[in-house]
C-alpha cells in the first residue's frame, strides 16, 4: 500500500496484526481509536510522512524504517518490538513515550526535545558514525534495561534528565557524556570494557584501547542518595565546570 503526499489513513478500529500488507507512506497515517494498533509486515514511513498516534498504541512489532514524523502525544506510546532505523529526516513530535526493546538503528543525529524514550529488555539504542543522541530539556530518558552502543555517543544535555530504573541490567557499549542530572535508582551498569577487545568504534591501539566505548564522562552533578556502598569499578573522569 502507497499513501501518497496529501494522502490521510485513518485507522478507526482496534487492529491489532491486521494490517498484512507493505506501507509506504508519504502522507498522513492516523490511529484514531483506543486500544492497540500493530504492524504485521514491512511499514516506511518515508520522508514528509506522518504516523500520528492519537489514541491508543501504535507497535512496530515487523521491521520498520522512519524518515518522517513520529508523532506521539501526551499520554500515548509507541513501541518497537521489532528491529527498525531512524533515517534522515527523522522528527518527534508531541511528548509521549517511545518505547523500545528491540534493536533501534540512528542513520541520523537526534536532539530528543519533546518525547520519553524508554529502554526496556531486549532494547538495542545503536548510534552510527556521526549520529549521536542527545537528551535536552523537555526530552527525557528512562534506561530500565538494554544496551546503548555505537560509536556516535550519547549525551545529557544540560537541565535534561535521564533515569536508570528497575533491578535489570544496563548495558553501555558507547560513551554516555553528562552535563546535566542522571539518577540512577538500582540495577547493575556494565560495559565492553569487561570484554578482552574492543566492539566496533573503539580504538584499538596499546594506549587508547577503551577510549571511545563503555564510558562516562561527567560535566554535571553525580550523587549517591542512597544508605549503602558505592564503588566505582572502572575509571571515572569528572571533567570541569
Amino acid at each position: 500500500m502507497q499513501n501518497a503526499t496529501g494522502g490521510v489513513f485513518n485507522i478507526n478500529f482496534d487492529s491489532f496484526g491486521q494490517l498484512q500488507v507493505p506501507v509506504v507512506n508519504t502522507g498522513a497515517v492516523n490511529h484514531t481509536v483506543s486500544g492497540n494498533f500493530a504492524t504485521s509486515t514491512t511499514f516506511t514511513n518515508s520522508s514528509g510522512g506522518s504516523v500520528n498516534v492519537n489514541a491508543g498504541t501504535w507497535t512496530f512489532a515487523t521491521a520498520w524504517s522512519n524518515a518522517g514524523t513520529l508523532n506521539i502525544p501526551t499520554g500515548r506510546t509507541l513501541f518497537v518490538t521489532s528491529a527498525g532505523s531512524l533515517n534522515a529526516g527523522s522528527a518527534f513530535t508531541g511528548a509521549g513515550t517511545f518505547s523500545v526493546s528491540s534493536t533501534v538503528t540512528q542513520n541520523t543525529p537526534w536532539t530528543n526535545t519533546t518525547s520519553i524514550l524508554l529502554l526496556e529488555v531486549g532494547a538495542i539504542w545503536n548510534t552510527t558514525t556521526g549520529n549521536g543522541t542527545t537528551i535536552a530539556p523537555g526530552g527525557t530518558l528512562t534506561w530500565n534495561s538494554g544496551t546503548i552502543a555505537g560509536p556516535a555517543g550519547f549525551t545529557v544535555a544540560a537541565g535534561a534528565t535521564a533515569t536508570l530504573a528497575t533491578a535489570n541490567n544496563k548495558t553501555l557499549n558507547s560513551t554516555l557524556t553528562n552535563s546535566g542530572t542522571i539518577n540512577w535508582g538500582a540495577g547493575t551498569w556494565i560495559g565492553d570494557r569487561q570484554r578482552r577487545t574492543p566492539p566496533e568504534g573503539c580504538s584499538t591501539s596499546t594506549s587508547t584501547a577503551w577510549a571511545n566505548c563503555s564510558s562516562v564522562v561527567n560535566s554535571g552533578a553525580v550523587n549517591h542518595t542512597q544508605y549503602g556502598n558505592f564503588t566505582t569499578s572502572h575509571l571515572h573522569q569528572q571533567q570541569r565546570r
